[in-house]
C-alpha cells in the first residue's frame, strides 16, 4: 500500500468513516467566530456548551454573616466551576446569590448548608464544567453562620 493509502485507512479508522478534523485559531481571548465548533455534552438529553472558566475569587472572612466574593454583571450570569471552602472553626456556610449590598435584595440559596468543623473543607469542581449558574444579574456570595475564619476560593467566568 501507498503511504497516501494508508494514511486514508487510518483516517478511517481512527475518526470513522463520517469523521472530520476542523483545526481553527483565533486569537487567544476573541469572540469565538460563527463557524467555530463546540466542545459540547449531554446534559438533560440535549447537547449544552462546556463552560470553561477562567476566573478566580478568593473570600477570607471571620464574622457570622453574608459577605459578597463575585459582584454581579448587568445582563450577566455567574457560572462557577469549582469551589473550595475551609473553616478555621465550627461554622454553616453556604454560597448564595442575590442584589443590593452583600446580596441582601433577593437572597437565594445555590448550595445547600454545609456543616464544617474545625479545619473542615468542601471541594467541588475544578476549571471546566459548571457546577452552579447564578440568576442574570445577579451577585455571588457566602453565608457564614459563626464568627470564625472561613476562607473560600471560587473559579468561575461570567457571561
Amino acid at each position: 500500500m501507498t503511504p497516501r493509502i494508508i494514511g486514508v485507512l487510518l483516517t478511517i479508522l481512527v475518526f470513522g468513516a463520517q469523521g472530520q478534523v476542523y483545526v481553527s485559531a483565533p486569537a487567544t481571548g476573541a469572540t469565538a467566530p460563527a463557524s467555530a465548533d463546540l466542545a459540547g455534552v449531554v446534559s438533560s438529553g440535549t447537547l449544552a456548551g462546556l463552560v470553561g472558566c477562567d476566573s478566580s475569587a478568593f473570600l477570607s472572612m471571620t464574622t457570622s454573616t453574608t459577605t459578597q466574593a463575585i459582584a454581579l454583571q448587568a445582563g450577566k450570569s455567574i457560572y462557577v466551576c469549582g469551589f473550595v471552602v475551609n473553616a478555621g472553626g465550627t461554622t454553616t456556610a453556604r454560597i448564595v446569590q442575590g442584589t443590593g449590598t452583600n446580596c441582601a435584595t433577593g437572597l437565594t440559596n445555590m448550595t445547600p448548608a454545609f456543616n464544617l468543623a474545625n479545619g473542615g473543607n468542601v471541594t467541588f469542581g475544578n476549571s471546566v464544567g459548571r457546577l452552579l449558574k447564578s440568576n442574570s444579574g445577579s451577585a455571588l456570595c457566602i453565608t457564614s453562620s459563626a464568627a470564625v475564619a472561613l476562607n473560600i476560593l471560587v473559579i468561575y467566568t461570567a457571561y
